[in-house]
């Protein structure tokens, strides 16, 4: 799967390797449900640092192999549009890092 999906929900599976993590989404280019394997260390790490839920939309992308290590790269995205943004001034009150301007003479 590469593109954006609707996340349904996660699953572990049992190979004959060991239990992998799944993640059952829903394409959005075809509407059809597809198992996610997260066999990959590199992709489930993404998983792992972005934590989707149930019903966000996430985007993946794989992006080839690392030539030098040989490991599979992805990128993982999740929309989450409840997430407000912050925007109030980091540190202090607003203005407390302006600083004047430096004239070059």
């Amino acid at each position: 799967m590469q593109g954006y999906a609707t996340l349904i929900c996660k699953a572990n599976y049992l190979t004959p390797f060991g239990a992998v993590r799944t993640c059952i989404v829903t394409e959005e280019a075809t509407n059809k449900k597809v198992s996610l394997w997260l066999s990959s260390t590199v992709l489930l790490d993404q998983f792992q640092k972005q934590k989707p839920k149930p019903g966000e939309r996430i985007g993946l992308k794989y992006l080839g192999k690392d030539e030098d290590k040989g490991y599979h790269r992805y990128r993982l995205l999740v929309e989450r549009p409840d997430e407000a943004l912050e925007f109030s001034p980091l540190g202090g009150p607003a203005g407390a890092f302006e600083q004047k301007p430096t004239v070059l003479t």
